[in-house]
């Protein structure tokens, strides 16, 4: 049986955590912008965009996310959530979150009820006419189609759907499908090819390659005392992201954090300024302490520096 998912995307919340690539404090500082009222009006200056386009379904067309996600949608690929014939135009919502820095600035993580996954992709796709929601056709399929970047990816794939929830790091629980619609993964030599015909959050994920936890500290150095903070875990290898507690007097309690490979990338404003930092952590042991060296720099360049870990 076909099942539609159709999900609105929620009003971020106002509070994240802070990150940049460790330099020991002699990295180049980029002059940043000025005037961030809160760290997430600093990290949505910089966060992927919904886009939103008008489409004629009798031809169909194909769609970029700002992530590079390819969204090939057929003609006459939707009907009403009765089975109701649709002509004209009707208007299509989507947004893609592909590399780790745009999953973190968009409160999109790869986790199910509080375990981490390792994706290839996940998007955001929702079509409407006169503003009442659409489903995807009998017999049709949507492909979502992610590109890799060089990174393919390991393990077994399979289709998740996405649930909104109040979070103000993550906004995503993912479920598998299940027995109800179609998420079907196809691995090609550059990209991941999702065939689809549930609309909503979607993404190819598999499990993460280990179940073993962690307790460990980050130190964190900064200039400035943060107003806010956010914190997360960027997995090497994978496109993980698991997040960490906020910094409390300079520090960050880390406990029952997923191991493996990472680097831990910390964030937070103070008077209107940015300040991120990252360090990597090749082999994470419990109950150790990490240092991170926070500068000020500029959001949009700090989500690139985590979009190319």
């Amino acid at each position: 049986m076909k099942s539609y998912l159709f999900l609105l995307l929620p009003v971020l919340a106002l509070s994240l955590f802070s990150c940049k690539r460790n330099d020991g404090g002699e990295g180049t500082t980029v002059t940043p912008s000025t005037g961030y009222r809160t760290l997430e009006e600093a990290l949505a200056s910089s966060a992927p965009k919904l886009r939103t386009t008008g489409l004629i379904v009798a031809t169909g067309d194909t769609l970029y996310g700002a992530g590079g996600t390819r969204i090939m949608i057929p003609p006459n690929a939707f009907e009403t959530l009765t089975g109701g014939r649709v002509t004209g135009s009707v208007n299509i919502s989507y947004q893609d979150w592909v590399l780790k820095g745009d999953m973190v600035y968009g409160h999109v993580l790869p986790i199910s009820y509080g375990t981490p996954l390792t994706t290839s992709g996940q998007a955001f796709l929702s079509a409407t006419q006169n503003g009442v929601p659409l489903r995807v056709s009998k017999d049709t399929e949507v492909v979502f189609q992610f590109p890799q970047y060089m990174m393919l990816p390991g393990g077994v794939l399979q289709g998740w759907t996405g649930r909104t929830q109040a979070s103000a790091t993550n906004i995503v629980n993912w479920l598998p499908l299940g027995d109800k619609g179609k998420l079907r993964p196809i691995v090609l030599a550059d990209s991941v090819n999702l065939i689809a015909d549930t609309l909503g959050y979607v993404a190819a994920s598999g499990e993460f390659p280990t179940t073993e936890r962690i307790n460990f500290t980050v130190r964190v150095n900064s200039p400035v005392a943060l107003e806010s903070s956010l914190a997360v875990a960027l997995y090497t290898g994978v496109r993980a992201v698991y997040p960490l507690p906020y910094v409390t007097n300079s520090r960050i309690l880390a406990a029952n954090i997923p191991q493996g490979p990472m680097s831990i990338a910390v964030m937070g404003v103070n008077k209107g300024l940015f300040y991120g930092g990252i360090v990597e952590v090749p082999s994470p042991g419990s109950d150790s302490t990490y240092q991170v060296n926070l500068i000020s720099t500029d959001p949009a360049k700090f989500r690139l520096d985590m979009n190319a870990l």
